[in-house]
């Protein structure tokens, strides 16, 4: 079975505010609404919350200004094959049979948000220029560095809040950010195979099917985040967390197959089958892998779960 690979996408755009750290309800920051906000073990959220002297990103609220775009996209490939040997449903109505089988499904989540980014000091307002301005005025390469990001590209110097009061005025930086969630499975195990006709015609006959196997999971995950600039700005930071283990996994069947006689030796087969599928990881689920471990270091394991594949097949069958 091969299920080509089916995607998802959504796009829009913030009517309000997206702040990096924990400054969402922060009425200088956001004076006149509740901003949108990171989730908690993202990266990015780490390095605005940063406070090591040499960087400190605790004075200031780091944000993309309203108007920033998004685009979320999910995309699934599954497939899958099985050697069965069992008892011929020719001569009684129920059949059973035992076999292998292999199934492949691997998967991605991508989230990308893009727009100009700023920064306010939490206790003032104040920005680059103003009198009563904290240092930093940015996310500092510093704080990018220290929330495990590797500078992949362009200038090691983080990211610039706006500067209004210079003539010319200095453009603002633009950041893209991205995070994607992978997962990899690849299932090997034994299954059974009941079937029964429920209804035994000459020439039409109407089997139900059903299948259930456990296997080993040889699975892996990924979740990645990447922050570039744009424009006025070159930088481009990347964090990557990976893990890969042994899970045991279910995979049960339910089906319906249609079987109508061409001739003695040809029939055509069609039908609808559910496939369930247990200790599978998902590109979504990866981002509740992440964690933080007794010395405040982000850590992840591989996040499994469980989904399900239906739909019809038609198909020809020769006999000999």
């Amino acid at each position: 079975t091969q299920i080509n690979p089916w995607a998802v996408s959504t796009s829009g755009d913030f009517d309000r505010i997206v702040v990096f750290d924990d400054t969402a309800n922060n009425r200088f920051v956001s004076p006149f609404q509740e901003a949108n906000a990171l989730t908690q073990y993202a990266g990015l959220r780490e390095a605005a919350l940063n406070s090591l002297a040499a960087s400190d990103e605790s004075t200031e609220g780091e944000f993309l200004l309203p108007g920033a775009t998004y685009q979320n996209s999910y995309r699934s490939d599954y497939r899958d094959f099985e050697i069965n040997v069992g008892t011929n449903y020719y001569c009684r109505r129920w059949r059973v049979a035992a076999g292998y089988r292999h199934v492949r499904l691997d998967e991605s989540s991508t989230f990308l948000m893009q727009g100009t980014f700023d920064a306010l000091d939490v206790d003032d307002g104040a920005r680059p220029g103003d009198m009563m301005n904290d240092p930093n005025d940015g996310l500092s390469h510093g704080a990018m560095i220290e929330a495990g990001f590797v500078n992949v590209a362009g200038g090691a110097d983080g990211f610039d809040a706006r500067v209004l009061n210079t003539n010319p005025p200095v453009p603002p930086d633009i950041i893209a950010y991205e995070t994607q969630g992978r997962a990899y499975n690849e299932l090997n195990g034994g299954q059974f195979t009941g079937a029964f006709l429920l209804v035994d015609r000459e020439v039409f006959q109407l089997e139900s099917v059903f299948k259930a196997g456990i296997y080993r999971n040889e699975v892996s995950g990924q979740v990645r985040e990447t922050v570039a600039g744009l424009g006025n700005d070159d930088s481009v930071y990347q964090r990557a967390l990976t893990d890969d283990r042994m899970k045991p996994a279910f995979v049960g069947q339910i089906g319906f197959q249609g079987i109508l006689a061409l001739t003695d030796y040809i029939n055509v087969r069609a039908g609808y089958d559910v496939i369930f599928l247990s200790g599978v990881a998902l590109g979504p689920d990866q981002w509740l892998g992440l964690s933080t471990d007794n010395f405040g270091a982000t850590t992840y394991r591989v996040r499994t779960g469980s989904m399900v594949v239906h739909g019809g097949n038609v198909g020809l069958e020769f006999l000999w």
